[in-house]
């Protein structure tokens, strides 16, 4: 990636920008976003106002369904998404649901989360899954066993949609009525995007 060069900390998975580049990459990379599409977010503790997400592997082990993820990496053809390379954020949440996903990622107290808004390259696939963190289904009923027909892949083309009704079906099917989960799915994508924190006065 040509963009990766004028970046000091090539071996962090995310590294902050300046707007210009930003405004650069989106211009070039991002045709397809805008506001008007399906909006998509993550919460950190990285503390920046512009972003780029390298999609390198992480270096902390998995702890959601390792083993089912670690077999689709011998498949990259049909699985193009690693999970370990991913950037992992919630599409289709409410703002309460933001929150929440904040708080569930600040590992201390006493050190602030932000949220990000994230802006895929175009094109890129995104692997949806159907709780707005997969480990709440490990929680919820950990004799559940998931399979490929618990996610959805798509595209992130102009006018960009979370497959929001296909998404609450799966989680019909693996919940029922027993469980009351927040609003919100949770997505894993392993192909470079940008982030811009939700507090950034952000005009497209």
């Amino acid at each position: 990636m040509i963009y990766l060069k004028t970046f000091e900390r090539l071996n962090q998975k995310y590294q902050a920008i300046s707007k210009e580049k930003f405004e650069e990459i989106l211009k070039d990379k991002c045709k397809n976003f805008s506001l008007d599409n399906d909006q998509l977010f993550r919460g950190d503790q990285e503390i920046f106002n512009y972003g780029y997400h390298n999609p390198i592997e992480r270096n902390t082990a998995g702890i959601t369904f390792v083993d089912f993820f670690r077999e689709k990496e011998k498949d990259t053809e049909k699985y193009p998404v690693l999970r370990k390379n991913s950037l992992i954020g919630v599409g289709g949440a409410s703002d309460n649901t933001l929150k929440q996903v904040a708080f569930n990622l600040s590992y201390d107290e006493d050190e602030p989360t932000e949220v990000y808004r994230v802006i895929p390259f175009d094109n890129s696939k995104i692997v949806f899954c159907p709780t707005v963190d997969l480990l709440i289904i490990k929680y919820l009923n950990n004799t559940i066993e998931i399979n490929d027909d618990d996610f959805i892949m798509v595209e992130y083309n102009k006018n960009f949609k979370v497959p929001q009704d296909k998404l609450s079906e799966i989680t019909q099917r693996l919940l029922g009525n027993k469980y009351k989960v927040k609003k919100g799915f949770e997505f894993f994508m392993s192909s470079p995007a940008l982030l811009v924190n939700i507090k950034e006065n952000f005009i497209f």
